[in-house]
């Protein structure tokens, strides 16, 4: 009898202990742990655990643009709140919990007064000492920074310096810009002498060989200048892995699209012979009849250029309901004129409407996360797309991404690049689109450049180009040239696409809890 009541007096002991976590499962450690660690006000970049003690927590975001499945934090002008799904999954079993974060607006600062951090920030950077290339900061704070050298063949614009054998006297103007407010302030700088080695002497000569040829993101468009001699009295020999499209004299072949060339070029320097040095290059000079206006070869006047261009051409204006019959014409099966094919399963049905059964109007970018409803950018040919409803309706208002977890849509490998090719397009044609981060629509541009390159335009987008063209007038750029997204976009990319690993330091706080005092536990 005292046995059974001493195992009785355990139990009851552990019951009430439980309530403060005697023997928890991984689970609720897991969940208490994360739980624990969250605040309601967000004023900077979260850390979110994604693994504790076994147990998997992943993170579904209602707004990404303010806070990410990954946690970082872009506050915006007003309050902003954001519901996020956590998920705890361990041996089969999911638990949820819904975290309501309220992101802090950015706290508004007088112009000037952020002008001067950047002033601060960036006098600290810069010696008035000099031997090497500067690294110069070009944006602080939302501070645009400019910088102009009263000596730009001893110090350019961009910070590179060519070494000398006295010392030069360089005066630096910093100019920053921010909200209309402008400012400026001057840093005279010493480079210092320092005599030249070999590698000085070939580096200068290299950066004046390359800048002569005008060339952006190693894309080519028009007649290349193929210098002959260079400085330090050198010599240049070319060579191109095809003359036909890029001679020795740097002319370029006309009407070409998409051609790669190898351009190689050698030094010859007090008799000797360096390099060769290489130039992989893409030529694209096809910009003949509906791209012939297109005079820009990069970043914002291409895309401004391309703006221009496709919206004074598109002439038809549709509305949602001609889609029904369009698209039968646009996505039809090439086998089989009676049929269409869907966009993401690649399945040929019936081009027959049927209410939506068969197939329905897929918003590539989702409706919900826009700036248009059912008509312009939201009856616009070149974005919509017929797709099996359940695909449709899984997909739901999703952004694309790649992961495992129920917080983006993946689409097959085959189409990847059809998603972000309408997306480029949308970017470019509607204006209202610049007041709209990229992330409603996709994890990142860097990934949709990505998927732009590992997925080539088929025969099946060329042909929806050409018939949507003669629907609406106005043709997709990036289908008829996929280069165009680098030549606009490549420029803005992290192009290391380096990953800041956050510090984090973690600290145990020891406590005691009387269970007489605990008036309600809820986890």
């Amino acid at each position: 009898m005292k046995v059974k009541k001493l195992i009785l007096v355990m139990i009851l002991f552990c019951v009430s202990l439980g309530v403060i976590g005697c023997n928890n499962s991984p689970l609720d450690e897991a969940k208490a742990y994360v739980i624990n660690g969250l605040n309601t006000e967000v004023t900077s970049d979260l850390f979110f655990v994604t693994e504790y003690k076994g147990v998997t927590i992943t993170y579904n975001s209602s707004n990404p643009s303010v806070i990410t499945n990954e946690g970082l934090v872009t506050r915006q002008a007003n309050d902003e709140i954001v519901n996020i799904e956590i998920l705890f999954t361990y041996q089969d079993i999911v638990y949820t919990y819904n975290y309501m974060a309220i992101v802090r607006a950015l706290e508004k600062k007088d112009p000037q007064e952020v002008i001067n951090e950047a002033k601060n920030y960036v006098s600290s950077l810069i010696p008035t000492d000099v031997l090497d290339d500067l690294e110069f900061v070009n944006e602080y704070l939302g501070v645009t920074i400019t910088y102009s050298s009263n000596k730009t063949d001893v110090l350019s614009n961009t910070g590179q310096v060519v070494k000398q054998t006295t010392d030069v006297e360089v005066i630096l103007t910093i100019n920053f810009e921010y909200l209309g407010t402008t400012d400026s302030y001057i840093i005279y700088i010493t480079v210092c002498a320092r005599e030249k080695e070999l590698e000085d002497f070939l580096n200068d000569i290299k950066r004046d060989v390359e800048a002569k040829l005008g060339i952006v993101n190693n894309v080519v468009t028009k007649d290349l200048m193929l210098t002959t001699s260079s400085l330090y009295s050198s010599t240049i020999k070319w060579t191109s892995s095809n003359e036909a499209i890029i001679s020795l004299n740097g002319s370029v072949a006309k009407d070409i699209n998409n051609e790669k060339v190898l351009l190689t070029y050698t030094i010859i320097y007090q008799d000797k012979d360096y390099g060769p040095y290489e130039l992989n290059l893409t030529v694209i000079t096809n910009r003949i009849g509906y791209y012939s206006s297109i005079t820009a070869s990069s970043g914002n006047s291409l895309k401004l250029q391309s703006r221009t261009l496709i919206t004074s051409t598109h002439k038809k204006i549709l509305s949602y309901n001609d889609l029904k019959v369009y698209t039968a014409k646009t996505d039809v099966d090439p086998n089989n004129p009676n049929n269409i094919i869907l966009f993401y399963s690649r399945k040929s049905v019936s081009s027959k409407w049927d209410g939506g059964n068969t197939w329905n109007r897929e918003h590539v970018w989702p409706q919900s996360k826009s700036w248009f409803t059912t008509s312009g950018a939201g009856a616009d040919i070149h974005h919509l797309r017929p797709t099996n409803p359940t695909i449709n309706s899984s997909r739901g208002n999703k952004p694309y991404g790649e992961t495992t977890n129920g917080s983006m849509f993946e689409p097959n490998d085959e189409v990847k690049g059809d998603v972000a090719r309408i997306l480029f397009y949308l970017l470019v044609r509607y204006q209202e689109s610049d007041s709209y981060s990229i992330t409603k629509a996709a994890t990142s541009m860097e990934m949709l450049l990505e998927w732009n390159r590992l997925d080539p335009v088929d025969n099946l987008e060329k042909t929806r180009n050409e018939e949507a063209a003669k629907i609406q007038g106005n043709r997709n750029p990036f289908i008829d040239n996929y280069l165009y997204a680098e030549m606009i976009w490549a420029s803005a990319r992290n192009m290391n696409n380096d990953v800041i690993e956050p510090i984090v330091e973690i600290i145990t706080i020891e406590y005691f809890v009387i269970l007489n005092d605990i008036k309600e536990y809820q986890l």
